[in-house]
């Protein structure tokens, strides 16, 4: 990948070989980045699952005169 990136640049290539290194670089942190958001992704949508259930365990609060005031 070094070579086909260091053609993109030609042979007079001003930044010494660096600019194919620096490419290849942007890659890898680009799909480093997507990976962790899947990751991320994967823990909250796992997460939110196991929450989900304790939902139903939860007491509705008693309504007063109050309350119904106030809306």
């Amino acid at each position: 990948m070094l070579q086909q990136a260091s053609g993109l640049f030609g042979p007079t290539d001003p930044t010494g070989g660096r600019g194919a290194l620096s490419l290849i670089y942007g890659l890898i942190q680009q799909q480093s980045a997507i990976l962790s958001y899947l990751d991320i992704f994967r823990t909250f949508a796992v997460a939110t699952l196991l929450v989900i259930p304790l939902v139903m365990f939860m007491k509705r609060g008693a309504v007063t005169k109050e309350a119904m005031a106030a809306h």
